[in-house]
């Protein structure tokens, strides 16, 4: 969904979220500002979708208990298999591999 949004539009889509989980929780913006150590103006911004900092919105997240979401939004990379086999030790002899009619 987020993909053909623009940073403007998945901040505005963002802060409803987080107003609802907000509301849904009862909090008034105040309350919620305290528990994640903001002013009530900067969660009021978040709210609003407006540009706010990666802090504040980690903040916010952790006080709302969501940023475990983080966790499957953004998942640890499985590793390359490419770069697994460059990590195994090599078992070949300390002699070059030749075609049989090098020699």
């Amino acid at each position: 969904m987020f993909a053909e949004l623009s940073n403007v539009q998945v901040r505005e889509v963002l802060g409803r979220r987080i107003r609802s989980h907000r509301r849904n929780r009862r909090l008034t913006q105040e309350a919620l500002a305290v528990r994640a150590g903001l002013s009530r103006p900067t969660l009021s911004k978040l709210e609003r979708g407006h540009d706010v900092s990666l802090d504040s919105l980690l903040a916010t997240l952790r006080a709302l208990d969501l940023l475990d979401g983080l966790e499957l939004a953004i998942a640890e990379p499985a590793e390359s298999p490419i770069a697994a086999l460059g990590a195994r030790p090599t078992t070949r002899g300390a002699t070059a591999w030749i075609w049989g009619d090098e020699a």
